[in-house]
This record gives C-alpha cells, structure tokens and sequence, in this order.
C-alpha cells in the first residue's frame, strides 16, 4: 500500500514533522520511507527490499565528490556509522539518496527518536536523518549501496532538466526494453 501524508507544518517543523506525522505507521507494518523530491528506477527499490533484514537500511550511492548539499554518511563495511551534511574530511564513504527501509522494531525505534528530537530545543529545526544518525551511533542502521542503478533528486530549479531526462529513459519504450525496466 502507498500512502501519501501532508504536512500542513512543514515551513516550522522542516521534514522530521513529516515523519513525526505518520510515526503510527512507521511502527506497525514494514515500511519504506522515501523523500517526496527522489526519482529512481524500479531496481532501486527491488535492491532494497532485496537487501538483508535489518531494523532500519539507508539507500546509498557513491560517487566521486560530494557537494554541501549532499546527505553523506560514514560506514564500517555496511553499518551506517554518521548520516549528515557536514562529516569530517575523508570520512564520507556515500551519500543517502533519501529512501529507507525500517523492519521489525526499526519503525518503532525511529518513531522513538523522533519524537525524542521535538522535544529538544532545537527539534523543530532538524532533519529526520538526524534521528537516523543518532540511531547509527547503537549500531542498528545499515546501508545498502545502489552502485550503478539510476536515481536523481530535485532540490533546485536546475535539477529539473537532469530529471526529465531520467524519467525519459525510463519511459521511453525503446530505452526501458534495453535496460529492462517496462
């Protein structure tokens, strides 16, 4: 089942009152969470649900340099070690591309946090993945890599025409017989 949440509050509580919103869900079913402004072809998701039970997997990709925008994260081998903008130099081994899988008490976890990170002072101001890092640091998030698999995100004006263009090669009956993806 998909479902679609709005939040009403998103200019005060930033994407963690997002999540904060939909924490029922999150607790009771496997879940996928997935960031409103990510596209990805289908095997992206099939190699998450396809990747070894954990309570909670971040999608990952890598690439040779990353930018200030970027959702970084630090590993050791596949567990998710730091999630964040601004990891120390040399620490960065990929960067989330904004879908995560929560199973067994992941949901319940996270759902946790959140709520744990509204209460701060500063809570309404964070990111969700800052809950994500904070639960990496008890070892129970892992990463799965989708190395060579098509994904794009659009945070600005100027990542739109990439996105088409993706989009376009999954559309295209000629393009999706080649890669596999009708």
């Amino acid at each position: 089942m998909i479902r679609t949440v709005f939040n009403p509050f998103f200019g005060v509580a930033e994407n963690i009152g997002s999540c904060f919103l939909v924490r029922d869900l999150l607790q009771t079913a496997e879940t996928v969470l997935l960031n409103g402004d990510t596209l990805f072809e289908t095997a992206v998701l099939r190699h998450l649900l396809a990747a070894p039970e954990h309570p909670i997997t971040v999608t990952i990709d890598r690439k040779p340099t990353y930018d200030a925008d970027d959702m970084k994260v630090s590993l050791d081998g596949t567990r998710l070690t730091a999630i964040g903008k601004t990891l120390p130099v040399g620490s960065t081994h990929g960067e989330s591309i904004g879908m995560l899988r929560f199973r067994r008490d992941g949901g319940e976890m996270f759902a946790a946090g959140l709520e744990a990170a509204l209460r701060q002072p500063d809570g309404l101001g964070r990111w969700y993945l800052s809950v994500i890092h904070a639960l990496a640091q008890t070892g129970v998030v892992q990463a799965r890599s989708i190395e060579g698999r098509a994904w794009g995100e659009i945070d600005y004006a100027e990542d739109l025409a990439s996105a088409e263009l993706l989009v376009h090669a999954w559309t295209d009956p000629a393009v999706a017989a080649v890669t596999g993806e009708i």
